[in-house]
Order: C-alpha cells, then sequence, then structure tokens
C-alpha cells in the first residue's frame, strides 16, 4: 500500500488537494490511503522517521517560515529513499532549483493553471506512483532501514522470517540467510512489501517464506504442532487457524 502525504502552507489550497487525493482512492479503489495532510512538514517527517513507508508526497515548493519544499524533500529520501516526490508550486521556475539539488521527483504541478487540470494531474501522480510501487514488489526485493539508520535491499529468495522485536516498538528482527538484523517497520507493513504466495503472516508476531522452510515442516503442521522449523534450524510459532493456509502454500511451492 502507498501511504499518501499532502503537505501545503496555504489551508484552503491543502484542502483543494487533500478531497481531491480522497476522491480519487475511493473511486478508483486504489491501494493506497491518505496517511497525512498537513500545513507543517514536521509532521510528515515524524511519521516517516519511525515507519517503514512506500510514500507518496505532494509538497508545496515554497513553505513560509519552515525550510522550503526542496530541504523537506531532501530530509525524506533519508528516511523514504524510494518515495515518490510531486512537487506543487505557483512558480515553474523552481524547476531548475530541484534538478540543481539532485533531487529526483515523480512529477510538477503548477498551482496557477485551471483546476480540473490539476485535479487530473493529481490522479496521474497517484496512478503512476501505484504502478510503480506495483513493479517493485515483483522484482524480488525489499528495502528496508537497519536500528543503526542504515538502507538495504535484501532480496526475498534470502529471507526466512520476520518476527516482532520485544525490546523496542515499530522495529522488527529479519533474520535472513547470513544473519539477522534489526530493522524498522511493522508486520503489517513488511507483508504488504513481500511476494504474494511465498510469504505468509503465520502468527501475529511472526511471518515466513514458504520457500526457506524446513523438509518436514508440512508433517509438523500435521502432527498439530505449535511450532514449524526454518532451513537454518530456527522455529517459529503458527496460529491454528493459520495452518490450512500455509499447507496449501507449501504445496503450492513444491510444484513450482
Amino acid at each position: 500500500m502507498i501511504s499518501i502525504f499532502v503537505c501545503d502552507d496555504d489551508p484552503l489550497y491543502l484542502e483543494k488537494i487533500t478531497n481531491w487525493v480522497k476522491d480519487y482512492i475511493q473511486i478508483d479503489n486504489v491501494d493506497a490511503e491518505l496517511t497525512l495532510s498537513t500545513t507543517d512538514p514536521v509532521d510528515i517527517l515524524n511519521i516517516i522517521g519511525s515507519s517503514n513507508i512506500d510514500g507518496l508526497y505532494f509538497l508545496d515548493i515554497e513553505l513560509e517560515n519552515r525550510d522550503n519544499g526542496i530541504e523537506v524533500a531532501r530530509k525524506i529520501r533519508e528516511y523514504d529513499p524510494r518515495g515518490f516526490i510531486v512537487f506543487v508550486t505557483a512558480h515553474p521556475k523552481y524547476k531548475m532549483l530541484t534538478l540543481h539539488h539532485n533531487i529526483e521527483v515523480l512529477g510538477y504541478i503548477e498551482k496557477n493553471i485551471d483546476e480540473n487540470e490539476v485535479r487530473i494531474k493529481i490522479n496521474k501522480s497517484i496512478q503512476n506512483a501505484h504502478t510503480r510501487h506495483v513493479a517493485r514488489s515483483t522484482t524480488g526485493s525489499t528495502v528496508v532501514k537497519t536500528h543503526d539508520n542504515k538502507y538495504m535491499s535484501v532480496a526475498h529468495s534470502d529471507i526466512l522470517l520476520v518476527e516482532t522485536c520485544p525490546q523496542y516498538s515499530r522495529k522488527l528482527i529479519l533474520h535472513v540467510k547470513k544473519g539477522q538484523y534489526i530493522i524498522d517497520g511493522s508486520l503489517s507493513n513488511m507483508n504488504e512489501k513481500f511476494k504474494k504466495g511465498s510469504f505468509i503472516r503465520c502468527h501475529k508476531s511472526y511471518i515466513v517464506n514458504v520457500e526457506n522452510l524446513a523438509k518436514h515442516c508440512k508433517d509438523e503442521i500435521k502432527q498439530g504442532k505449535d511450532r514449524i522449523t526454518i532451513s537454518n534450524g530456527s522455529q517459529c510459532i503458527v496460529s491454528y487457524s493459520k495452518r490450512r493456509t500455509l499447507t496449501k502454500m507449501i504445496d503450492a511451492n513444491l510444484l513450482n
């Protein structure tokens, strides 16, 4: 799912963009949500700084008495390096500034054009971001932010399981074939990033990669055990309600 953020220091224009975004999500049933609409960019940074988010950001380039939109975009890139940024501006000349600062953007929307055209451009921006987001999710890798604020790309085939981290809130333990990492995020957000058919949230505290389960895992489920074994010998809990689905996924994986 894409999390959409809107930031403009003009409350009236902010309300217009917000309503257009809401309408498009509802009418076209896009896998996206309006996470925040605000006049203060700090509100955005506070959210994405503690979450693992795939974001689409509509930013006013001119933000009075605060960092300008370009500086906000630079900070967003620190937390969401693959996020989609769309600048909304009344001054087209600012396009060159984004090139000068080396900021990759999805697009620009001019405020001074016909409002219906602005609305169409916003709809297309959401559509383009969603298309790219779906394409990314099928490439077989996921970008995560580690506990020490580093970003890394992890191949889905290397992931064994992901579990909640008891020591920290909003942190997860990512188990891969060569070790483990503490990363930012929630199981719900991580589950949306993974390839469908290969990963399952088998318990409220675990997501497992079906492709990396031990060979006798299916027997453990048939025997009614509440834990299954991963290919590296570790184990995780399986909820009773997830056993049948997990068994079907194992069978499907064996056929592939």
